[in-house]
Formats: C-alpha cells, sequence, structure tokens
C-alpha cells in the first residue's frame, strides 16, 4: 500500500462531514500534480440545501452520470477508462466517480499507480458506507478547485458571478458544472472559446440524459455571459 493511502487510512474513522474535522484538504491539477492544500479559513462551508438543484444534477450529469446508482465506483466508466488506457498506451485518471474525486483529493497522493486506482477505489466503496449520497455531494462541492484561488461553490459564485450559491441561475450553473474537469481551463474568466465549449457539453449531457429539454439548452446556450470580471481574476 502507499505510504500515504496508509496514513489517509490512519485517520479515516475520525473524517467528519463539515471541515472543522480536518485541518487541510489535498488539491492536484488536471495532471495530477500536487498544487497545495486548501486551509479550513479559506473556505466557507455551503449546506446541500443551498446549492441549486440544476447544479447539482448538471455535475452529476457530466462526472458521474450512475452516482445515485453505484456504490463508490462504477465499473462500466471503469472498464470505458481501461480500454483508453490501453489504447494510450499509458495509465489515464479517466473512470472516477465523484466520491472517488473526493477520496483521492482527501487522502491519496496524484501518483498514476494501479495501487493507487485500487486505494481510491476501496476507500470510496468504505465511504459511501458512512456517508448518504447527498453528504457526499455536500462535501464535494465544498472541497472542488474553480480555478483562479477560488476553493468550494461560496468562493466560486462569489468570484464569478457576484452571488451566493442559491442565486446562481441555470446558465451560470452550466458554466461551473464544467471546470472541474480543467479548472485553468474551464473557469468562466477563461477564453471564451474553451468555456462556452465546455459548457455546451454539459447541457448536451443533460439532454441526452432528459434532465432539460433540446429547447431549454438552447435558451441557456444563448444566455449572455453575467461575470463579474473581463480579465484575468486576481
Amino acid at each position: 500500500m502507499l505510504a500515504s493511502a496508509a496514513l489517509a487510512q490512519n485517520d479515516f474513522a475520525n473524517h467528519p462531514l463539515l471541515p472543522s474535522g480536518y485541518s487541510s484538504i489535498k488539491v492536484f491539477d488536471n495532471r495530477n500534480r500536487f498544487v497545495g492544500r486548501i486551509l479550513p479559513d479559506k473556505r466557507y462551508w455551503v449546506p446541500i440545501e443551498r446549492i441549486p438543484a440544476f447544479l447539482q444534477k448538471a455535475v452529476v450529469a457530466v462526472e458521474d452520470t450512475r452516482f445515485y446508482e453505484h456504490g463508490g465506483i462504477d465499473i462500466r466508466g471503469i472498464a470505458r477508462a481501461l480500454m483508453k488506457d490501453v489504447a494510450k498506451g499509458r495509465m489515464a485518471e479517466g473512470g472516477s466517480t465523484i466520491t472517488q474525486q473526493l477520496i483521492k483529493n482527501r487522502y491519496l497522493s496524484g501518483v498514476k499507480t494501479i495501487e493507487r486506482k485500487l486505494d481510491e477505489a476501496r476507500m470510496a466503496m468504505e465511504f459511501e458506507k458512512k456517508y448518504s449520497k447527498k453528504q457526499i455531494l455536500e462535501m464535494y462541492f465544498n472541497e472542488i478547485y474553480y480555478g483562479n484561488g477560488a476553493w468550494g461553490i461560496a468562493q466560486a459564485a462569489r468570484l464569478y458571478f457576484d452571488k451566493n450559491p442559491e442565486e446562481l441561475s441555470d446558465a451560470e450553473c452550466a458554466q461551473l458544472a464544467g471546470v472541474q474537469k480543467n479548472p485553468a481551463r474551464y473557469n468562466p474568466l477563461g477564453k471564451a472559446a474553451n468555456v462556452t465549449g465546455r459548457r455546451d457539453v454539459v447541457l448536451k449531457r443533460m439532454v441526452e440524459l432528459n434532465i432539460i429539454t433540446p429547447r431549454q439548452s438552447l435558451k441557456l446556450r444563448t444566455h449572455p455571459s453575467s461575470t463579474v470580471k473581463t480579465g484575468q481574476a486576481p
């Protein structure tokens, strides 16, 4: 077992839902390189009730379609990722569920090895036995990185749209739902073609899953950008 995973297992049982239960969260970029840690005093914890239902549905649609069906790992997703790995001749990070992404950022190193992936899968299944899907989503939204120094949905909503999470429009939620794939590239202050392209991927997936209609998707795709800043975020 990886040393980092062993350390994570030691404090796993004492890891509560609320941020007061831990000292920091590990953050990795889209290439699994360690970026740093987010400390509790740098982040605002938002209860799931204040996170728009549209945003929750959008993230599940694009990040983990079978989130409410699996027990921490998605066998079909893993199989698809494995086939891509074989085709590319290297190990990629695809196939991770929302729960696995949460586990990776909280407990594991960013090193891509089969051993680490096994640790991640096992811990994700244990995590799902301890927490409800609602709690896991709440933790996920409060711990993911949205780019430009924004940690969690509260800071992202304030930085990009000068709003509280519950005030976000569906169009704004669609933008934020696409950020996690690559925060540096897809955050709302990024290059317009990248941001709108990723947003459209999110909306297309929501249409495919019958969450929204094609007409609703078209309306959201033509919605003008409402970001606070047009230049680089501080």
